[in-house]
């Protein structure tokens, strides 16, 4: 009984150390998103407005940037 112990312990260590390879990944070139514009809109009483009123309505906001792959509002 003792010598199938060692033996499921050493090939269990061996499977571990075969299954255990370094994998090699690869990026290409990170660049950052230029030209970031962000436009925000207040609207106030279904109008838009020039400034945020007393915290009440709604705001929309746009986002553009040349190079973006999401963006994050």
């Amino acid at each position: 009984m003792k010598n199938y112990k060692h033996i499921i312990q050493f090939l269990f260590c061996t499977l571990i150390l075969v299954s255990c390879q370094e994998e090699d990944y690869e990026f290409g070139d990170i660049v950052a998103p230029s030209n970031i514009n962000i436009e925000v809109k207040y609207i106030d009483e279904g109008t838009e407005s020039a400034a945020p009123g007393l915290g009440s309505g709604l705001v929309e906001f746009s986002a553009t940037a040349d190079g973006a792959t999401a963006y994050h509002l």
